[in-house]
């Protein structure tokens, strides 16, 4: 998702006119999982740029942090996602998601289970 910006902000836009606000996000945080899953490391590499803004790929995943911040708003808008948290947090916290399932890579059913950690009901 990092390498395709305008495919991000366009799956974002698409997500959002086809669902709910949190829908939209949780569709788009399992894509990005699933990409984060992609390459061995990529989970790691991605939490770790979020917060250096030194990092080369700190600037690579701007298109990125645009789209999941667009859904964040929307979602806090529509009481879905608290107010406290940030995109910077949710995106940490999906990478976490790509980087536990791939430390565990015969469970698939791991990556859904941990989506749902952190969905309201």
């Amino acid at each position: 998702m990092c390498s395709t910006g305008a495919e991000n902000e366009w799956t974002a836009a698409k997500l959002q006119t086809e669902r709910s606000p949190q829908e939209a996000l949780v569709a788009w945080l399992k894509l990005f999982v699933n990409h984060l899953m992609t390459y061995r490391g990529l989970a790691a590499s991605v939490a770790t740029a979020l917060h250096d803004e030194t990092s080369p790929l700190y600037s690579a995943c701007r298109a990125m942090r645009a789209a999941a911040s667009e859904l964040v708003a929307t979602a806090q808008r529509n009481g879905a996602v608290r107010d406290d948290i940030d995109t910077s947090t949710i995106l940490r916290l999906a990478a976490g998601v790509a980087w536990a399932t791939e430390q565990s890579p015969a469970d698939p059913a791991r990556v859904e289970q941990l989506n749902r950690l952190g969905g309201r009901s």
